[in-house]
């Protein structure tokens, strides 16, 4: 199964066509978006994909123009219910593939994220045995996934691996390793986009990289490639 995450930026507007060309070519297989929009681009996208027989899963948003997240999966797979908080809601999408639990997450800022992370953390891990949680977090480690201590929920997210998630890509590339998915204006690199998965999911994941190529194309994040054996 190879899976990507991407955060599209604003929902993509007038860059959706060859952000669909770049995930079709690389026959990406399950794609989880972030700050995907319910408008023109997010319909250009949507068509795009679909027609290639994969279905689309989608965050519910009462404000079309609201940042959300959407998954798109094999037509085998099948809708999970989650039930975040309200505020939540078009935070977290999930299907199950396979016997394995996607849910693509696209985080708020700040403190703001922590209702989120509460609820991977005490109540998503049941859903299923193996579960893989993947997309943009908008958090890391401190002094490792950036270069100093800024991070908001940095001790949520280190609970997770206390709550039986391994960081795919940290256990592929070294505890110590350094790579950002994201700059600031500043050129501050953050790794921010992640891929965590419980179970059986790290010994079948054969490949978990990024592709910074997508940062000076069409987005302002690097693609997050996982695949599982």
């Amino acid at each position: 199964m190879k899976i990507v995450t991407l955060n599209l930026r604003h929902g993509g507007a007038d860059r959706v066509r060859r952000i669909a060309d770049y995930l079709l070519e690389n026959e990406a297989e399950i794609i989880v978006l972030t700050e995907f929009r319910e408008n023109s681009s997010g319909a250009l996208l949507t068509d795009r994909l679909t027609a290639t027989g994969l279905q689309r899963f989608v965050a519910p948003a009462q404000d079309a123009r609201k940042n959300r997240v959407a998954l798109f999966a094999p037509s085998s797979a099948r809708a999970l219910p989650v039930s975040p908080e309200d505020e939540d809601a078009h935070r977290i999408v999930a299907c199950e593939v396979n016997g394995v639990a996607i849910a693509g997450v696209y985080f708020a800022q700040l403190a703001q994220k922590a209702t989120l992370f509460d609820y991977l953390n005490k109540r998503l891990p049941p859903l299923h045995e193996d579960v893989l949680v993947i997309g943009d977090f908008n958090t890391g480690l401190h002094y490792l996934d950036e270069p100093g201590a800024t991070f908001a929920c940095a001790d949520q997210f280190q609970k997770m691996g206390e709550r039986g998630y391994s960081d795919l890509w940290r256990r592929a590339h070294g505890e110590g390793a350094r790579e950002y998915s994201w700059m600031s204006s500043q050129r501050n690199g953050f790794r921010i986009d992640h891929a965590m998965g419980t179970g059986t999911i790290p010994s079948r994941t054969v490949a978990c990289y990024y592709d910074h190529d997508t940062r000076r194309d069409f987005t302002d994040h690097s693609a997050l490639w996982v695949t599982l054996r």
